[in-house]
């Protein structure tokens, strides 16, 4: 006998009266609802975000030099005494003296010789050199700037002008050791090059347009305009009052210091900043770059960090944890309707911080200056961001090289390496809502979303406006280079589906190709959705045979009028298979239903008539709100709450840890359900009243997610056998999903992470090197589901933080 996946999700119920008596449920036909289907690579690739970047895509591996000083060439045996006039060939100089020179066409001069001058007056038919060989001692006498001839120095060199050095019109200079000069003003313009194998230390540099490279460079002020590319092995090092950044190319070092001072990046085209950067100030302004950072990186503005445009931002590659410390974070802020009463806090933390990394910030405001709230009960984060407050911190370790001071208290910190591989992940799509479920099929995920809110704009995205966040759901794939890629999602508009669609859980079913969604809808109240996918499992593009649509059925709703849209939804959904015949078993917030699924029918009852109408099966309402179903070939097991959450008179929402509802199990046979019971017990009652409470029935136990109560093992008979209590370090620690494979019970425990427990006792498992199985770094998202794949990749709907694929190391 085949039965669906286990499944989980949320329930958004609020005050319902219970429908009196037996009567039948209200039922709604529908031809479909039109959804959103995007496949476009290009639409889907603003939308991954992987945390799993190496240095390759992170940063850049360490290097001791920026620029290695290639070989001196030989000199040509042709080569020709020298001429003033050098009009192509190779030319040899040894004899001292002043000398001016006149290149044209591709000229080549080798000196060898001490106490020479030279004086460059053309150069003409580029690229014309100079190679300064080892042993001999030369002076460029140009006081007006070096011009359109390259420059190659194997030994000392002497620029007869004490204060500046100036390369213009396609010069380049390659010297093999540094320069240390603290009157020296460089320029660079008009696509010049210096790159030096050594040390830079100089009064100021002004790069406008060509490319440097050194191993490191100290300089009082610092200007990079236009079109730049920079190069440093170590640090850049600005001592003065300002480094300013508005260039195109791009920017590579491993440390990046302005320490009494601004560093104002106005625009980059890449910054890759290995490892720290320190400022006084900071300003990453509108047009400014994304600025790639290793994991375990520091940044440090003991002054503002000013970041007013939801296009630029920090990447931070790696599984260990990075930290942004500031004494003030000024950044676009919004009202955010999610709170009651709404509050105005920082809109789009997501487009402003990616990959793993804790914000430490002492004051936050808005652009204006004013002050806003900020915290992790208000802000909404993404990814691996996490908000440090109060005393909480992360610690980062100085690196080897010097140039990283270590920072935090050793002792608080809670960043301990763990055995898991971060896979990848996707981000929040384009709107601030939250994974809820998740189902496989080889290396496929499917994923839905809730709604959220009213819709203000979310990084470059505007089309919400003013309207709810709709649902979403995605196909995601692992790919062989072992990373999650989007391969299309459907959404499903407020304006042409009737109001907004809120995704509870989603379940694939093999059969049909196709996907049944829980979850509800602003006029329809609960409902299941069935959705066909094409060859490949996904939503194709729209064809004759298919419109795009979304079929969509209501369930069981209260009495009464307009009861459809308060707040009824669908939880869960299980497929029982019994003597070729097929039936849904169904949980929503007003109870349980089945109804027949037949394999060659549509789900719902269509205008046009053409397709069988699937029989709607018994049916039971709850005095409470019924969370979960799981079932075996012999029976059904659910989880409910007893009492209604909007029969209590107190404010709250999904975040709240504080009001608890009483519980119950119920063991129904399979052939009974839902009219008849074979056992039934009170559990003890447990927060959140939103939280996703998945059950799995195994064997004769019964496993089951309690919120802050952790998880709990019965017997058919309600006895219990075993207990897990969930850490509670971290608010929104909670229970949410299980999955069982094999030995281990897989747990989404909210805010407190993934957990790999024993099935037998409940016990943590440990690795083969002693390390608990365990990935607790995902800041304050919430695990809300978990599902592990035959090859052992544990995919989990991470909630706002979107999807995780994790894979343990050493079991």
């Amino acid at each position: 006998m085949a039965l669906a996946a286990m499944t989980g999700c949320k329930d958004d119920g609020i005050d319902q009266e219970n429908p009196e008596g037996p009567d039948a449920p209200a039922i709604e036909a529908s031809n479909g609802v039109k959804g959103n289907i995007v496949t476009d690579p290009t639409a889907l690739g603003a939308i991954i975000n992987n945390y799993s970047l190496g240095a390759t895509n992170g940063g850049r591996a360490s290097e001791a030099r920026g620029f290695e000083m290639p070989a001196a060439p030989a000199i040509p045996a042709d080569a020709k005494e020298f001429d003033q006039n050098m009009n192509g060939g190779s030319y040899k100089l040894e004899a001292a003296g002043e000398y001016g020179l006149n290149m044209n066409n591709q000229s080549s001069l080798y000196i060898t010789g001490k106490g020479i001058t030279i004086n460059i007056s053309t150069s003409n038919g580029k690229p014309n050199k100079i190679y300064i060989m080892e042993g001999s001692e030369v002076t460029i006498n140009n006081e007006w700037g070096i011009k359109g001839v390259e420059i190659y120095a194997y030994a000392p060199l002497t620029y007869t002008k004490t204060d500046a050095l100036n390369l213009t019109e396609e010069a380049a200079l390659y010297i093999d050791r540094g320069i240390d000069n603290k009157d020296f003003a460089v320029s660079l313009d008009n696509k010049t090059a210096l790159n030096v194998d050594g040390d830079v230390n100089v009064k100021s540099i002004k790069l406008m347009n060509g490319d440097f490279a050194a191993n490191s460079l100290t300089v009082e002020n610092a200007e990079i305009v236009n079109d730049f590319s920079i190069n440093v092995a170590q640090y850049i090092k600005v001592t003065g009052d300002r480094l300013s950044i508005n260039s195109n190319g791009s920017i590579a070092t491993k440390c990046l210091e302005v320490p009494n001072g601004l560093l104002d990046v106005q625009n980059c085209g890449e910054m890759i900043i290995d490892s720290y950067i320190v400022a006084k100030d900071m300003n990453v302004l509108a047009g400014g770059a994304a600025i790639s950072m290793q994991e375990q990186s520091l940044v440090d503005i003991t002054g503002t960090l000013f970041m007013p445009n939801k296009k630029t931002g920090f990447i931070f590659a790696g599984n260990e944890s990075s930290k942004v410390k500031a004494g003030t974070f000024k950044a676009q802020a919004q009202l955010n309707n999610n709170l009651n009463p709404p509050v105005r806090t920082i809109d789009d933390l997501p487009g402003l911080f990616n990959g793993n990394v804790g914000l430490k910030f002492s004051s936050v405001m808005d652009n204006d200056g004013n002050p806003v709230a900020f915290g992790k009960d208000v802000t909404f984060t993404n990814g691996g961001t996490t908000i440090l407050e109060g005393d909480e911190d992360i610690y980062i370790p100085a690196d080897n090289d010097g140039c990283r001071p270590s920072d935090g208290d050793k002792g608080k910190d809670d960043d301990e390496p763990e055995p898991v591989i971060v896979i990848g992940g996707t981000d929040a799509h384009t709107h601030p809502i939250s994974a809820t479920c998740v189902d496989l099929t080889g290396k496929q995920a499917f994923v839905s979303w809730h709604k959220r809110g009213t819709g203000t704009g979310s990084g470059s995205n505007h089309e919400h406006d003013g309207i709810p966040y709709w649902g979403c759901i995605e196909v995601i794939e692992l790919t062989p280079a072992d990373t999650l890629a989007v391969t299309s999602y459907m959404e499903l508009k407020p304006e042409t589906a009737g109001g907004a669609y809120d995704f509870n859980h989603v379940i694939f079913d093999a059969k049909t190709n196709s996907l049944l969604a829980m979850g509800d809808n602003d006029a329809k109240g609960a409902i299941i959705g069935k959705i066909m996918l094409d060859p490949t499992h996904n939503f194709g593009n729209v064809t004759n045979n298919w419109a795009g649509d979304m079929l969509v059925r209501a369930l069981l709703q209260p009495a009464g009028d307009n009861q459809k849209a308060q707040g009824i939804s669908g939880n869960s959904v299980v497929i029982r298979e019994n003597a070729g015949k097929r039936t849904l078993y169904m949980a929503t917030a007003g109870g349980y239903q089945t109804m027949e699924y037949d394999t060659d029918s549509i789900l719902i009852i269509p205008a046009d008539k053409q397709h069988p109408t699937p029989n709607v099966g018994t049916y039971s309402l709850t005095g409470g709100s019924a969370k979960h179903i799981a079932i075996n070939d012999r029976h059904a097991v659910t989880i409910e709450y007893t009492q209604r959450p909007g029969d209590i008179e107190v404010e709250y929402d999904e975040d709240d840890f504080t009001t608890a509802l009483p519980a119950a199990i119920t063991v129904w046979s399979i052939d009974n359900f839902p009219t008849a019971y074979e056992t039934r017990w009170d559990i003890p009652a447990f927060a959140p009243v939103y939280g996703k409470n998945v059950i799995a029935i195994d064997g004769d136990l019964i496993y089951s997610c309690q919120g802050n109560n952790g998880v709990a093992v019965y017997d058919l008979q309600g006895n219990e056998k075993a207990r897990w209590d969930i850490p509670k370090a971290k608010k929104g620690a909670a229970a949410n999903g299980l999955c069982i494979k094999g030995g281990n019970l897989y747990v989404a425990a909210g805010a407190a992470g993934v957990y790999v427990l024993d099935k037998a006792t409940l016990a943590v498992k440990k690795n083969n090197a002693g390390a608990d199985l365990k990935y607790t770094k995902q800041g304050n998202a919430s695990a809300n589901y978990v599902k592990v794949a035959d090859d052992g990749t544990v995919y989990v709907a991470y909630g706002r933080a979107g999807v995780k694929a994790l894979r343990f190391t050493g079991m």
